[in-house]
């Protein structure tokens, strides 16, 4: 099952990266050069990321990466300074839905209706997660 909805993504927006000008001479003046936005997708298996069971008990088991030592550790504070301000700056958010949506338009079968569930699901998650930090 590889549908649309199987998918990690990872985003990273447009930054500004100084350059020297004149790296042979010793002068100070610098210019920013534009390191591009990047999108890094992997396949997943969504079902597994439920901690008890599948909420439409697709399967009744308990995944058991739940009883890791690993998945009790509260995130750090260095993860929490890293992720919250993004999670919680709507124009971060809304920046991951322009270029997700210019990325998945692309697809031959891209259906918006389809498209805008899935970022329902993700605004979801990105609340859930602001509310675990």
């Amino acid at each position: 099952d590889r549908g649309n909805d199987n998918w990690l993504i990872k985003y990273e927006p447009s930054k500004l990266v100084p350059v020297s000008l004149y790296p042979e001479h010793s002068v100070d003046a610098e210019a920013k050069m534009t390191k591009g936005t990047e999108i890094s997708i992997a396949a997943i298996d969504n079902g597994l990321a439920f901690p008890c069971k599948h909420p439409d008990e697709w399967r009744t088991y308990p995944y058991h990466w739940a009883w890791l030592p690993m998945a009790k550790t509260p995130f750090s504070t260095k993860i929490q300074e890293l992720l919250l301000p993004k999670l919680q700056d709507n124009n971060f958010v809304q920046d991951l839905y322009d270029d997700l949506y210019e990325l998945f338009k692309m697809d031959k079968d891209f259906e918006r209706s389809i498209f805008e569930q899935q970022i329902s699901v993700m605004r979801g998650q990105i609340l859930n997660l602001t509310n675990t930090l």
